[in-house]
C-alpha cells in the first residue's frame, strides 16, 4: 500500500503540466477516440479529478488491445466521481485508497483487468456514502445558478443527461463538446416586468 501511495505522489507533479485530455497513444486508431478524449477532458479538467490519472495510465497499458473496456472504465469513473465527490462531497482519501486497491489487484493478476471488481468497489462507496436520497437532495442544494462555480457542473449534468436520451446509451457524440460555449437560461425572466409572474429567489436559481 505504501508503494502505491508513493507512486501516486510521484505522478502528481506530472499531471499538473500535462494535457489532461490526451488519450494514450495506444488508442490513436480507435474509432471513438474523440469521445474518449471528450470524457477525459470532462473528468480530469471540468470535474478536476486529477487523482485518477496514474491509475488510468496503468489501466491503459493493460487494456491496450481492448479500447472498448478503456472507454467503459473512463465513463464508469466519471459517473462515480460526479456523484460521490462533486455532488456528494465524499472523502478524497477514500477515493485514493480505492484506486490503490485497483492497482494492487492489477499487480496480483498480471495480464488481467477485472472490471467487475472496479464497478463493485465504486458501487459500494456510492451506496455507503451517497445513496439515492442523499444524491437527490444534494443535487438541488449544490447546483445553483447563482453560484458561478456550480454553473459548469450544471452544464456537465445536462450534457451527461443528453448522452442518455438516445436509444443507444450513452450516445457517443462525435463532436468535442465545449461546455464553456453552452449557455444556461432561466425558464422565466430573471428580472420580470411589474405585475408579471415571478419566482422567489430560492426557486429562481434552483435546479
Amino acid at each position: 500500500r505504501r508503494r502505491h501511495t508513493r507512486y501516486w505522489r510521484d505522478w502528481s507533479s506530472d499531471v499538473c503540466s500535462s494535457d489532461l485530455s490526451n488519450v494514450p497513444s495506444v488508442f490513436d486508431q480507435y474509432p471513438d477516440r474523440v469521445w474518449v478524449q471528450n470524457r477525459l477532458g470532462l473528468l480530469l479538467g471540468t470535474l478536476r479529478h486529477q487523482n485518477v490519472y496514474p491509475f488510468l495510465m496503468v489501466a491503459s497499458e493493460r487494456l491496450s488491445n481492448k479500447p472498448l473496456e478503456f472507454d467503459e472504465l473512463i465513463h464508469t469513473i466519471e459517473k462515480f466521481f460526479f456523484r460521490f465527490r462533486t455532488i456528494g462531497g465524499g472523502s478524497e482519501s477514500l477515493i485514493t485508497e480505492t484506486y490503490c486497491s485497483f492497482l494492487a489487484d492489477l499487480d496480483a493478476h498480471p495480464g488481467q483487468f477485472n472490471m467487475a471488481f472496479i464497478k463493485s468497489k465504486l458501487s459500494a462507496l456510492i451506496n455507503d456514502e451517497v445513496p439515492d436520497a442523499v444524491f437527490a437532495e444534494k443535487l438541488v442544494s449544490r447546483l445553483r445558478y447563482d453560484n458561478q462555480a456550480s454553473r459548469i457542473r450544471i452544464k456537465y449534468l445536462y450534457e451527461m443527461l443528453e448522452n442518455y436520451c438516445y436509444e443507444i446509451k450513452p450516445f457517443k457524440n462525435p463532436q468535442r463538446l465545449a461546455l464553456s460555449e453552452w449557455h444556461l437560461e432561466h425558464i422565466v425572466p430573471q428580472n420580470p416586468q411589474s405585475g408579471a409572474p415571478a419566482l422567489d429567489e430560492l426557486e429562481l436559481n434552483s435546479l
